[in-house]
């Protein structure tokens, strides 16, 4: 089966995006204090994990197009990512995880 945009069906996506905007670009707000917990618990973090990764990721690429820097690169590898999240936490359990994430994110976007 193909999948085929009609101008009307085009034109209501169109109107779509334009009407909420920024429900495409909200994250969750899952508190720091539910990370520390599963932490804690040794409860399965994977989930939270692939999802901070991903996040990274969209931020990272949506920094490239708006500003042309590529700072995909500059992204620490896989336990130093969840070690900062750890360490962001467990210092501000009243924050969101994507806080978190977007204080990682701007530490890296000051790098060389």
């Amino acid at each position: 089966m193909r999948f085929r945009f009609t101008p009307l069906g085009l034109m209501v996506c169109v109107m779509l995006l334009a009407i909420q905007p920024l429900a495409f670009a909200q994250a969750p707000d899952r508190p720091c204090e539910g990370w520390n917990t599963a932490r804690k618990a040794n409860l399965s973090t994977v989930v939270q994990r692939e999802w901070v990764y991903g996040y990274l990721a969209g931020l990272s690429e949506a920094h490239r197009l708006h500003t042309g820097q590529d700072i995909a690169v500059r992204l620490q590898n896989t336990e130093a990512i969840v070690s900062h999240m750890n360490q962001f936490c467990e210092s501000h359990p009243n924050a969101s995880v994507v806080q978190a994430a977007q204080d990682l994110l701007a530490q890296i976007k000051q790098r060389p």
